[in-house]
Formats: C-alpha cells, structure tokens, sequence
C-alpha cells in the first residue's frame, strides 16, 4: 500500500464509522462513433498512464478490478464537463474489452445534448473523462496501479488527460 494514495477523505463521521471519498476524474478520447439511432459506443478507460499530482496512475482493466455496478444500473448519466446539470445522455451498457472501459449511451433530447452530439458527430469534440472512486491501489516504482475502482459517470470534454489510447477517433484494434 502507499501513503500519499487517491483517494482522499472529504469527510468522516466517527459516529457511522464512514468515510466520504472524493471522486476522482479521467480523461480520454472517445471512438469514432458508432451510431444506432441515438446511440453511440466509445472507451470511456484505459491502463495509459496518467500524471496526478502524486505521480503516475494506472487504472486496472482485469474485470475483477472494475466495478461496472453504477454504469449498468441504468441511471449513470453522460455529462458535459462533468457539470451534473448538463446532462447529455443515459449510460445504457458497460463492458470491458482488451483491457479497455467501454459503454454504449443514448443521447438526451435536450437542446445541449442535440448540440454536443452534432459537434460529436463532426469531430469537433472527442474527448471523455470519467469520474471514478478508487478503493484498492498497489505502489508500482513511481506508478500507483488502482485495483479496485469504480466509475461512477461519464463526460463528454474538449480536454481528455487520456488523450493517447482512447476516444473518439480512436477504435478497437482488428
């Protein structure tokens, strides 16, 4: 274990004995879209190193180390920017694929969702970021390798921290 890990406790209430984390966020570039209808599947994770501010992190993708439960439950939203009163779609399906996240949403009908999507659609925004709660990490050398995480909502953005090996643009080898 190390000693400086994400994440952070905001808030403890000693009387519950529990602990509130602080959600984390990642970003990546989304696929090329494959539409269905008002559909759209892309990587929203991968194991790309990513620069915090305590080093690099690595996001597992073994499937015994992702916790999928929010983003298959039916109510994940996809956000604009991580702003949850942007609400662009509804996650309706996540998987893990050649040690990548992936998900299929459907688009909201809202006038920001139909506007996001058509700057998607152009490829004038490519970017996602993910917000994820990390529980279980492992030190690495400089790398600290989360091994058991959870995302918790997905977000379409025009800068990806991830911007390497996912996105749109970016698809599955063959």
């Amino acid at each position: 274990m190390i000693a400086f890990f994400v994440p952070r406790i905001t808030g403890i209430n000693i009387l519950e004995m529990t602990a509130t984390l602080e959600l984390q966020h990642r970003f990546i570039q989304i696929d090329s879209p494959k539409e269905k209808s008002d559909r759209l599947e892309f990587s929203f994770s991968s194991e790309e190193p990513v620069k915090r501010y305590f080093g690099d992190e690595v996001l597992d993708h073994d499937e015994k180390s992702v916790d999928l439960t929010r983003l298959n439950s039916g109510s994940a939203p996809l956000l604009f920017n991580h702003d949850p009163n942007v609400v662009l779609g509804v996650v309706e399906r996540a998987w893990v694929q050649d040690r990548k996240g992936r998900a299929t949403i459907k688009w909201a009908t809202n006038a920001k969702a139909q506007e996001v999507r058509k700057d998607v659609e152009a490829g004038i925004l490519r970017g996602i970021s993910t917000g994820y709660v990390i529980t279980d990490a492992q030190q690495e050398d400089e790398t600290t390798r989360a091994i058991s995480w959870s995302p918790h909502e997905l977000s379409i953005t025009p800068i990806p921290a991830d911007f390497k090996s996912i996105g749109i643009g970016r698809t599955l080898p063959t």
